[in-house]
C-alpha cells in the first residue's frame, strides 16, 4: 500500500494541478460563454464542453508521464522490498543477468509506447476538431493521408500507425523469449 501512494500521490498532486488549471482556461472561453448563454445547464456545461477539452493537456502530460514512474519504480521497489519490475531490473543489473535486462528494458519500453498510444486515440476522441477532419478508422489503416501535426490541433494519424506496427513488434519479441 505504501510503495504504490508513493508513486500516485506525487503523480495525482501534479495531474490536478494541471487539471483544475486547464479547466479554468477553458471555462473563460467563447464558446462556454456561449452554452451558457443558451440556457445549456451548468452540469451540461462543465461535463459535456468543459471538461473534454480541459482533459486534453492533462492525458498527454500523463502519458509523459508513465516514464518517469517506470524510472520510479526501481527505487521505491528497491527502497520497500516490494518484489516488481523495477526490483526485477535491479536483481539483472546486479547479477549481470543481460536476457533478464534486456527483457525488461523491452518491457518497460512496450509500457511507455502503448501508454502514449492511448494518450493519442484518446486525445482524438475527445478533440473535437480531430473528430470533425474525417481521421480514418482503425480498419482504414492503409496509406494515411488525413491527418496533421500540430500541437494545438489535431493529432498525426500516421504516427497511431507506426506505434501501432513498434508495439506489434514488441510483442511479437516477448513472445519469442
Amino acid at each position: 500500500m505504501l510503495p504504490t501512494l508513493t508513486l500516485t500521490l506525487v503523480m495525482l498532486a501534479y495531474t490536478s494541478r494541471m487539471t483544475r488549471t486547464s479547466m479554468i482556461e477553458v471555462l473563460e472561453r467563447n464558446f462556454i460563454r456561449t452554452a451558457r448563454l443558451k440556457g445549456v445547464g451548468e452540469r451540461k456545461v462543465i461535463f459535456r464542453h468543459a471538461l473534454p477539452n480541459a482533459l486534453l493537456p492533462t492525458i498527454t502530460i500523463v502519458a509523459m508521464n508513465i516514464g518517469w514512474l517506470m524510472g520510479s519504480l526501481v527505487v521505491v521497489e528497491t527502497v520497500f522490498s516490494y518484489p516488481g519490475l523495477g526490483r526485477m531490473m535491479v536483481f539483472a543489473v546486479s547479477n549481470r543477468d543481460v536476457p533478464m535486462l534486456q527483457m525488461t528494458v523491452l518491457l518497460t519500453a512496450g509500457i511507455y509506447c502503448l501508454a502514449n498510444l492511448t494518450a493519442d486515440v484518446l486525445y482524438a476522441y475527445l478533440n473535437p476538431r480531430v473528430r470533425s477532419s474525417g481521421v480514418p478508422t482503425l480498419d482504414a489503416l492503409g496509406p494515411i493521408t488525413t491527418g496533421t501535426c500540430s500541437r494545438e490541433g489535431t493529432i498525426d494519424v500516421a504516427s497511431l500507425a507506426d506505434r501501432g506496427a513498434l508495439l506489434a513488434g514488441i510483442i511479437e519479441g516477448l513472445a519469442s523469449l
